[in-house]
Protein backbone atom coordinates (compact mmCIF):
# COMPACT_ATOMS: atom_id res chain seq x y z
CA UNK A 1 0.00 0.00 0.00
CA UNK A 2 2.84 2.41 0.87
CA UNK A 3 4.40 1.75 -2.54
CA UNK A 4 1.09 2.49 -4.25
CA UNK A 5 0.65 5.74 -2.32
CA UNK A 6 4.18 6.81 -3.21
CA UNK A 7 3.60 6.03 -6.88
CA UNK A 8 0.39 8.07 -6.92
CA UNK A 9 2.21 10.98 -5.26
CA UNK A 10 4.89 10.91 -7.95
CA UNK A 11 2.27 10.92 -10.72
CA UNK A 12 0.47 13.88 -9.12
CA UNK A 13 3.77 15.77 -8.77
CA UNK A 14 4.69 15.20 -12.40
CA UNK A 15 1.24 16.22 -13.65
CA UNK A 16 1.33 19.41 -11.59
CA UNK A 17 4.75 20.36 -12.95
CA UNK A 18 4.78 23.26 -15.44
CA UNK A 19 6.63 20.95 -17.82
CA UNK A 20 3.72 18.53 -17.97
CA UNK A 21 2.17 18.62 -21.45
CA UNK A 22 -1.09 20.52 -21.67
CA UNK A 23 -0.33 22.96 -18.87
CA UNK A 24 -0.43 26.59 -20.03
CA UNK A 25 1.67 29.26 -18.35
CA UNK A 26 0.67 32.92 -18.35
CA UNK A 27 3.45 35.29 -19.42
CA UNK A 28 3.03 39.00 -18.76
CA UNK A 29 3.93 41.44 -21.50
CA UNK A 30 4.13 45.25 -21.13
CA UNK A 31 1.26 47.05 -22.81
CA UNK A 32 3.85 49.19 -24.60
CA UNK A 33 4.39 46.06 -26.72
CA UNK A 34 0.73 45.13 -27.17
CA UNK A 35 -0.42 43.74 -30.50
CA UNK A 36 1.95 43.68 -33.45
CA UNK A 37 4.52 45.88 -31.65
CA UNK A 38 5.94 43.02 -29.61
CA UNK A 39 5.09 39.95 -31.67
CA UNK A 40 8.72 39.18 -32.54
CA UNK A 41 9.71 39.09 -28.86
CA UNK A 42 6.68 37.03 -27.93
CA UNK A 43 7.42 34.56 -30.72
CA UNK A 44 10.96 34.14 -29.36
CA UNK A 45 9.74 33.33 -25.85
CA UNK A 46 6.89 31.18 -27.17
CA UNK A 47 9.33 29.04 -29.16
CA UNK A 48 11.62 28.55 -26.15
CA UNK A 49 8.73 27.20 -24.09
CA UNK A 50 7.46 25.11 -27.00
CA UNK A 51 10.80 23.31 -27.14
CA UNK A 52 10.23 22.32 -23.51
CA UNK A 53 6.71 21.11 -24.27
CA UNK A 54 5.06 24.03 -22.46
CA UNK A 55 2.22 26.14 -23.86
CA UNK A 56 2.11 29.84 -22.98
CA UNK A 57 -0.41 32.61 -23.28
CA UNK A 58 0.50 36.30 -23.08
CA UNK A 59 -1.23 38.84 -20.86
CA UNK A 60 -0.77 42.54 -21.68
CA UNK A 61 -0.35 44.60 -18.51
CA UNK A 62 0.78 48.12 -17.58
CA UNK A 63 4.52 48.17 -17.01
CA UNK A 64 4.63 48.27 -13.21
CA UNK A 65 1.70 45.90 -12.79
CA UNK A 66 3.46 43.43 -15.08
CA UNK A 67 6.38 43.20 -12.66
CA UNK A 68 4.17 43.19 -9.57
CA UNK A 69 1.86 40.45 -10.83
CA UNK A 70 4.77 38.23 -11.82
CA UNK A 71 6.37 38.78 -8.43
CA UNK A 72 3.09 37.92 -6.66
CA UNK A 73 2.47 34.86 -8.83
CA UNK A 74 -0.67 36.26 -10.45
CA UNK A 75 1.07 35.41 -13.73
CA UNK A 76 3.85 32.86 -14.18
CA UNK A 77 6.55 34.77 -16.03
CA UNK A 78 7.59 38.18 -17.32
CA UNK A 79 8.42 38.62 -21.01
CA UNK A 80 11.64 40.66 -20.99
CA UNK A 81 13.27 42.92 -18.41
CA UNK A 82 16.71 44.16 -17.47
CA UNK A 83 18.34 42.97 -14.27
CA UNK A 84 18.43 46.51 -12.91
CA UNK A 85 14.66 47.01 -13.28
CA UNK A 86 13.74 43.56 -11.94
CA UNK A 87 16.05 43.58 -8.90
CA UNK A 88 13.37 45.11 -6.66
CA UNK A 89 11.14 42.04 -7.04
CA UNK A 90 12.50 39.15 -4.94
CA UNK A 91 10.27 36.45 -6.42
CA UNK A 92 11.50 36.96 -9.98
CA UNK A 93 14.05 34.39 -11.14
CA UNK A 94 16.18 35.31 -14.14
CA UNK A 95 16.60 32.97 -17.09
CA UNK A 96 20.36 33.17 -17.43
CA UNK A 97 20.75 33.52 -21.20
CA UNK A 98 19.58 36.92 -22.54
CA UNK A 99 16.85 37.36 -25.12
CA UNK A 100 18.45 40.39 -26.75
CA UNK A 101 20.49 43.54 -26.14
CA UNK A 102 19.06 47.01 -26.41
CA UNK A 103 20.04 50.64 -26.04
CA UNK A 104 18.44 53.69 -24.52
CA UNK A 105 18.50 56.61 -26.96
CA UNK A 106 17.10 60.09 -27.36
CA UNK A 107 15.45 61.27 -30.54
CA UNK A 108 14.40 64.62 -31.90
CA UNK A 109 12.92 65.99 -35.08
CA UNK A 110 15.16 65.51 -38.10
CA UNK A 111 15.46 69.28 -38.50
CA UNK A 112 16.52 69.74 -34.86
CA UNK A 113 19.88 69.74 -33.12
CA UNK A 114 22.05 66.68 -32.67
CA UNK A 115 21.95 64.93 -29.31
CA UNK A 116 25.35 63.37 -28.75
CA UNK A 117 25.15 62.48 -25.07
CA UNK A 118 23.66 63.24 -21.65
CA UNK A 119 25.17 66.74 -21.49
CA UNK A 120 23.05 67.73 -24.49
CA UNK A 121 19.87 66.82 -22.58
CA UNK A 122 20.51 69.32 -19.80
CA UNK A 123 18.74 72.32 -21.31
CA UNK A 124 16.10 70.42 -23.29
CA UNK A 125 12.49 69.59 -22.53
CA UNK A 126 12.73 65.79 -22.39
CA UNK A 127 9.70 63.55 -22.83
CA UNK A 128 9.36 59.94 -21.69
CA UNK A 129 6.66 57.31 -21.47
CA UNK A 130 5.19 56.54 -18.07
CA UNK A 131 5.86 52.85 -18.67
CA UNK A 132 9.50 53.24 -19.71
CA UNK A 133 11.09 52.49 -16.35
CA UNK A 134 14.62 52.30 -17.74
CA UNK A 135 14.33 55.78 -19.28
CA UNK A 136 12.77 57.31 -16.17
CA UNK A 137 15.45 55.76 -13.95
CA UNK A 138 18.19 57.02 -16.25
CA UNK A 139 16.84 60.59 -16.18
CA UNK A 140 16.47 60.42 -12.40
CA UNK A 141 20.14 59.48 -12.05
CA UNK A 142 21.03 62.47 -14.23
CA UNK A 143 18.92 64.76 -12.06
CA UNK A 144 16.58 65.61 -14.94
CA UNK A 145 12.81 65.96 -14.62
CA UNK A 146 11.05 64.68 -17.77
CA UNK A 147 7.64 65.50 -19.15
CA UNK A 148 5.84 62.18 -18.66
CA UNK A 149 3.30 60.87 -21.18
CA UNK A 150 0.99 57.87 -21.08
CA UNK A 151 2.68 56.38 -24.16
CA UNK A 152 5.19 57.17 -26.87
CA UNK A 153 2.48 58.12 -29.35
CA UNK A 154 1.52 61.01 -27.08
CA UNK A 155 5.19 61.92 -26.63
CA UNK A 156 5.71 62.07 -30.39
CA UNK A 157 2.66 64.27 -30.87
CA UNK A 158 4.15 66.64 -28.31
CA UNK A 159 7.50 66.49 -30.12
CA UNK A 160 5.91 67.37 -33.44
CA UNK A 161 3.90 70.19 -31.85
CA UNK A 162 7.01 71.67 -30.22
CA UNK A 163 5.94 71.02 -26.62
CA UNK A 164 9.08 68.94 -25.97
CA UNK A 165 12.49 68.95 -27.63
CA UNK A 166 13.33 65.26 -27.44
CA UNK A 167 11.91 61.90 -26.39
CA UNK A 168 13.97 59.27 -24.62
CA UNK A 169 13.38 55.53 -24.53
CA UNK A 170 14.38 52.17 -25.96
CA UNK A 171 15.15 52.62 -29.64
CA UNK A 172 12.69 49.94 -30.74
CA UNK A 173 9.75 51.71 -29.07
CA UNK A 174 10.78 55.14 -30.34
CA UNK A 175 11.23 53.77 -33.84
CA UNK A 176 7.79 52.15 -33.84
CA UNK A 177 6.10 55.35 -32.62
CA UNK A 178 7.92 57.48 -35.20
CA UNK A 179 6.96 55.10 -38.01
CA UNK A 180 3.33 54.92 -36.88
CA UNK A 181 3.01 58.71 -37.01
CA UNK A 182 5.27 59.18 -40.05
CA UNK A 183 7.44 61.68 -38.18
CA UNK A 184 11.02 62.11 -39.50
CA UNK A 185 13.38 61.93 -36.54
CA UNK A 186 17.02 61.32 -35.81
CA UNK A 187 18.48 59.37 -32.94
CA UNK A 188 21.35 59.89 -30.56
CA UNK A 189 23.95 57.24 -30.03
CA UNK A 190 23.40 54.80 -27.15
CA UNK A 191 23.03 56.53 -23.79
CA UNK A 192 22.96 53.22 -21.88
CA UNK A 193 22.95 49.54 -22.84
CA UNK A 194 21.29 46.52 -21.29
CA UNK A 195 20.77 42.84 -21.83
CA UNK A 196 17.09 41.90 -21.59
CA UNK A 197 16.19 38.62 -19.88
CA UNK A 198 13.11 36.48 -19.48
CA UNK A 199 11.97 36.07 -15.85
CA UNK A 200 9.87 33.41 -14.13
CA UNK A 201 8.11 33.50 -10.80
CA UNK A 202 9.99 31.63 -8.08
CA UNK A 203 7.35 28.92 -8.16
CA UNK A 204 8.65 27.97 -11.62
CA UNK A 205 12.34 28.37 -10.80
CA UNK A 206 13.05 24.87 -12.14
CA UNK A 207 12.26 26.20 -15.62
CA UNK A 208 14.94 28.91 -15.56
CA UNK A 209 18.06 26.79 -16.29
CA UNK A 210 16.20 24.72 -18.90
CA UNK A 211 14.97 27.82 -20.68
CA UNK A 212 18.50 29.25 -20.58
CA UNK A 213 19.83 26.14 -22.33
CA UNK A 214 17.10 26.36 -24.97
CA UNK A 215 17.68 30.08 -25.58
CA UNK A 216 21.41 29.53 -25.96
CA UNK A 217 20.79 26.76 -28.50
CA UNK A 218 18.31 28.95 -30.40
CA UNK A 219 20.82 31.81 -30.49
CA UNK A 220 23.67 29.61 -31.70
CA UNK A 221 21.61 27.95 -34.43
CA UNK A 222 20.27 31.29 -35.72
CA UNK A 223 16.65 30.73 -34.66
CA UNK A 224 16.67 33.82 -32.43
CA UNK A 225 17.68 36.08 -35.31
CA UNK A 226 15.04 34.54 -37.57
CA UNK A 227 12.28 35.01 -35.02
CA UNK A 228 13.27 38.62 -34.29
CA UNK A 229 13.12 39.31 -38.03
CA UNK A 230 13.62 43.00 -38.80
CA UNK A 231 14.66 43.53 -35.17
CA UNK A 232 17.54 41.04 -35.28
CA UNK A 233 19.85 44.04 -34.88
CA UNK A 234 18.94 43.84 -31.17
CA UNK A 235 21.37 40.91 -30.93
CA UNK A 236 24.30 43.17 -31.84
CA UNK A 237 26.60 43.57 -28.87
CA UNK A 238 24.73 41.03 -26.75
CA UNK A 239 26.76 39.65 -23.86
CA UNK A 240 25.62 36.34 -22.38
CA UNK A 241 27.47 37.00 -19.12
CA UNK A 242 26.11 38.37 -15.85
CA UNK A 243 24.76 41.90 -16.06
CA UNK A 244 25.79 44.66 -13.71
CA UNK A 245 23.76 47.81 -13.17
CA UNK A 246 24.21 49.91 -16.31
CA UNK A 247 26.57 52.85 -16.04
CA UNK A 248 25.42 56.34 -16.89
CA UNK A 249 27.35 57.52 -19.92
CA UNK A 250 28.17 61.19 -19.63
CA UNK A 251 30.05 63.61 -21.83
CA UNK A 252 32.99 65.37 -20.22
CA UNK A 253 31.69 67.81 -17.64
CA UNK A 254 28.15 66.48 -18.00
CA UNK A 255 25.88 65.10 -15.29
CA UNK A 256 26.27 61.53 -14.10
CA UNK A 257 29.99 61.32 -14.83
Amino acid sequence: MKVLVAAVAIVITVMSSPLFAGNTLRVSSPDLLAGAKGEEMRSLVREAYRRLGVDVTFVDLPTLRELEWTDLGEVDACLARTASVAKGYPNLVRVGFPLFHHSLVACGLARGSDIRGPADLRNLRVGASRGSLAALGYLLRLGLQPVVFNDFDAAFRALEEGRIDTAIGMRLLLQQAAQAQAIPVRYSGPLADWNFYHWVNRGHADLAPRLAEVLRAMYEEGATARLLGEYAWMLDGMDAGEEASPPVRAAAGGPGG
